[in-house]
This record gives structure tokens, sequence and C-alpha cells, in this order.
């Protein structure tokens, strides 16, 4: 791939990256915080849109990374097409030319895009602290096992929780034994949890539509 090209793309996303955004807090956070003193590549995996790149959003916020301080990269970007792993040095020297810091946090997207990924992070996971995500579709948990077995820790996230769902929408609980009406929307959106399910964007923006094109998708 043309190295001014990549450049380009690399410089884009890291525009879109740290747009400042409003985020339902994730439960699998903290249990992602916890991994990183084990200073091992973690491995995001997790069905299409349940929310792996704004995860790595959050963790970039609850971190307090400045910009010098975290790099993203979304290989699921069509202008990445053309990526092949010897491209993977580039990313390298984006990082030392645009002055990184040592040890800076590496948010990968949708890396069962290219091949060859595990090599390439394999030979880099000692410099950088890595998070990756993977979508299930092709890159089960089995499969990172395999190819990174013993150097990796590897989470699942899932579609959003009832509480988190309840956070989507606002509700606090605190005044719920008191409130009657909080009451009967907490039972409105259960129902609406257990018909539909968690997945972020249907649930925050209520368009069943869009859930209907999502699962037929995944299925």
């Amino acid at each position: 791939m043309d190295r001014e090209q990549l450049y380009y793309v690399l410089f884009e996303q890291q525009k879109d990256f740290k747009k400042k955004e409003d985020f339902v807090p994730r439960e699998l956070t903290s249990e992602v915080l916890s991994r990183l003193h084990l200073k091992l590549p973690i491995i995001i995996t997790g069905l299409r849109r349940v929310g792996k790149s704004t995860l790595l959003k959050i963790l970039t916020e609850e971190l307090n990374l400045s910009d010098k301080e975290c790099f993203y990269i979304n290989f699921n970007d069509e202008r990445l097409i053309s990526f092949t792993p010897s491209d993977f040095q580039k990313i390298l020297d984006f990082l030392n030319e645009q002055d990184y810091k040592e040890n800076c946090y590496l948010f990968i997207d949708e890396i069962q895009e290219v091949s060859k990924w595990e090599k390439w992070i394999d030979r880099i996971k000692e410099k950088y602290s890595i998070i990756i995500t993977g979508s299930n579709s092709k890159l089960l948990s089995k499969e990172i096992s395999t190819v990174l077995t013993g150097r990796s820790v590897n989470v699942s996230l899932y579609p959003f929780s009832f509480k988190e769902v309840l956070a989507s929408k606002n509700i606090k609980l605190n005044e719920i034994k008191l409130d009657l009406k909080l009451q009967a929307q907490v039972r409105k959106e259960f129902l609406s949890f257990l018909n539909k399910g968690g997945i972020p964007k249907p649930v925050i923006d209520d368009d069943e539509k869009l859930l209907v094109e999502l699962y037929e998708n995944i299925i």
C-alpha cells in the first residue's frame, strides 16, 4: 500500500476516533482495565455492532490518554483494502515520525480483516500496550488461542445487559421503590429487552428496522 495513502487514512482515523461523544458505560470496561497489568495484548471479541469500537473510546477516556499516548487503526476501513502484511512496518514508522510516546497504547479495530496480523502483534507486544477487537464471525476465541497461545488475554463483549439498557435510557433506580411511574417504565423497558435484546444502536435509536437488518446480516 502506498505510504502517503496509508498516512492520510491514519491521520483521518485519529481525528474520527478522538471526537468527543457521550457513551453508555459498559460493564466490561473494569475487567479490561484490570487486565492491563499483565502486559499482554488484550483481544476483545464479540458480535457485529455490540460496541467494540466504542469500548476502545471509553478505555481511552478512562485511562485519560493524550493524543500521543494512544493510536487507533480500524482495518474495516475500505480505504485499507489494499493493506498487506508488509505494510505493518509503515504503521510503526508513522508512530515514530509523529512522535508517539514509547509504550503508547495501540487500539486495533477489526484485526481479522488483515492477514498475518498475529505475527506482527507477537513481534511488537513487548514494546506497546495493545488492545485489539475482532468480530466473532471471522475470529473466534479458539482461533485466537491457536495463533497467540499464552501470549494474549481474551475477553468477550456482549450486547447491552439490562442495566446498560437502563443507563442508555437515563433511567436511574435509586428511587424505584417510591416511584410507581418509574416502576412501570422499567417493566416496559424489560419487556422490550426480552423481545429485542440489547444490541446498542437499535436500543439507543429505538430502531426496530435496524435490528432486523442486523440480525439478518449476522445469520
